[in-house]
């Protein structure tokens, strides 16, 4: 673990290998799907997790994950947010290729995904505390 915390309080690892990844809870994704692609870091809550497993086995089929966790200065790099849930380890940026989108807000909307944006090729979501909707459903 490298020193400070998300804005959450989780623990920020310096590499996808070094987070305490439970395999048996989270049996579709692997931990250097979710880093840093700027500085490698990683920084994840497991509730959310947990939320995107339940959404991947519903769904049924793979998940691309575009974007994970997201140091601050990369976050500013590529033009996020301000404050970007991405930060805090509770986002995840999920490619819609192959998928239908209208069944994957809606199962995620279901599982209890409270941030859902539409993009043109991806589907934001994270677990923020008030619903927040953006792009046309």
């Amino acid at each position: 673990m490298i020193t400070g915390y998300t804005t959450n309080g989780l623990a920020i690892y310096g590499a996808a290998a070094d987070f305490p990844w439970d395999a048996d809870r989270w049996p579709n994704f692997s931990p250097d799907e979710f880093d840093c692609k700027g500085t490698g870091r990683i920084a994840l809550d497991p509730t959310s997790l947990d939320k995107l497993q339940a959404l991947r086995t519903e769904i049924g089929k793979p998940f691309v994950i575009v974007s994970g966790y997201r140091s601050p200065e990369h976050n500013a790099a590529v033009g996020g947010a301000a404050h970007s849930k991405h930060k805090e380890g509770i986002a995840f940026d999920v490619s819609m290729n192959r998928h239908d989108r209208k069944a994957v807000f809606a199962a995620a909307e279901r599982l209890g995904f409270m941030g859902l944006g539409k993009y043109a090729t991806f589907m934001h979501m994270d677990t923020r505390p008030k619903p927040a909707r953006w792009g046309s459903w």
